[in-house]
């Protein structure tokens, strides 16, 4: 590896705040890094920056390519600039490399993950030693807990819950466990398991180098974190459907079934299902699939799309996230796809569903206890700080 492509690595690695990267000893890995107090890590520099990307991805499929030396060091890969699914191939085998055009950085050398991806920015050199051109690095923002992600938090309450209850169901809490149980992609779940690390939720017990394991230290602070990030539904509207009283109401839900495979009934109307405190029935709040039309969900349950006298809610988002851990009748409402599905993930799914016995509505179905907790906070109009209190004492979140 030539001094100058050496050189121009650990400048753009000096680039990121709180690093700092020195020259190894001669015979010795390539470079030293260490982020403040922290460990210091040894890494090799591989230069595969010209090759093509069919090349690059039959590599990626071959025994070639080495995530960590025999003498401990970590393979930093010096690559062309590459797409999103190139990027995601990567992160999900956990390979470190720096993008030659794409201005972007990713170290995944334990103790530290880190992932730059900025396109912009000056006070940049002109060149790479390569001639090729470069950008700004900037740090990446946390993920907000939402959509996908909070289905992923969604998944660790529920962890929470069954390791309590049920010990010894559950195996170590990892990256490619949180994945199995949640269906979130792979670099997805390894970005909130370190995030929630940083905000004291998890603790880190590392096995080996290669593989890390975590344990759950306090839940609370994860659903106060959803329930403010959660972004609202992209899309809503409002119905009037005629009903003597709130639980004709509800019983009119029902009729959804057929029409659309999944629903739900979420926020403090699915709060006060699982934990019954308030005598008058909120506004039922009811998730609908995305591809749905509101006038049709309306016709299904005898009624019609309002602005005004309305008394329920429909809401959807992109990806159907309330769906993942809905519950009809003590079961998951969701199916998976795979043929065969581990024993242990199939208890989990089984003992999240009956975690909290809801007030018998037959046929309705509702978002997880996890989920109408967060929203109901979210909401935090009239009694739902009374219904907020009930909820986590029967969630045993008291206790915290």
């Amino acid at each position: 590896m030539s001094d100058a492509t050496i050189s121009w690595v650990i400048g753009e690695l000096k680039r990121i705040p709180s690093i700092s990267v020195v020259l190894a000893p001669a015979g010795a890995a390539d470079v030293i890094l260490s982020v403040a107090e922290g460990p210091r890590r040894a890494l090799h520099v591989v230069n595969i920056r010209k090759i093509s990307r069919t090349a690059l991805s039959s590599l990626l499929d071959s025994a070639d390519m080495q995530r960590e030396r025999p003498d401990g060091s970590v393979t930093l890969y010096l690559t062309p600039a590459l797409t999103e699914e190139f990027r995601r191939r990567l992160a999900f085998h956990r390979y470190s490399w720096i993008e030659a055009d794409g201005a972007t950085i990713h170290l995944d050398v334990p103790p530290y993950f880190i992932h730059v991806n900025d396109r912009g920015g000056d006070n940049r050199p002109d060149r790479l030693p390569s001639d090729e051109r470069r950008e700004s690095n900037a740090p990446e923002r946390p993920s907000r807990l939402t959509g996908r992600t909070a289905v992923g938090a969604e998944a660790l309450i529920h962890w929470w819950h069954i390791e309590r209850t049920y010990p010894g169901t559950l195996p170590p809490l990892t990256q490619k466990a949180l994945v199995a149980v949640s269906g979130i992609a792979g670099p997805l779940a390894w970005r909130l398991l370190h995030r929630l690390e940083g905000m004291q939720v998890l603790t880190a017990e590392r096995a080996t180098v290669r593989t890390h394991r975590w344990r759950i230290r306090h839940i609370e602070p994860l659903v106060r974190a959803w329930a403010n990030e959660e972004r609202e539904p992209t899309r809503s509207a409002t119905a009037y459907v005629y009903a003597r009283h709130s639980g004709e109401l509800l019983s009119k839900l029902a009729r959804l079934t057929p029409h659309a495979l999944t629903w739900a009934l979420g926020g403090m109307s699915a709060a006060n299902c699982y934990a019954p405190t308030l005598t008058a029935d909120p506004m039922p709040v009811v998730w609908v699939p995305a591809h749905e039309r509101f006038d049709d969900i309306a016709k299904a349950m005898g009624g019609d799309i309002v602005d005004s006298g309305a008394n329920v809610i429909f809401k959807q988002t992109a990806k159907d996230s309330w769906a993942t851990f809905a519950i009809v009748d003590g079961a998951p409402t969701h199916a998976d796809g795979t043929a065969e599905i581990a024993p242990w993930v199939q208890a989990f799914r089984r003992h999240a569903a009956s975690w909290m016995p809801a007030r018998a509505n037959s046929g309705v179905r509702l978002v997880s206890a996890p989920r109408a907790l967060a929203e109901t906070l979210r909401e935090g109009v009239g009694r739902s700080e009374e219904l907020v209190d009930m909820l986590k004492m029967r969630m045993g979140l008291s206790d915290e």
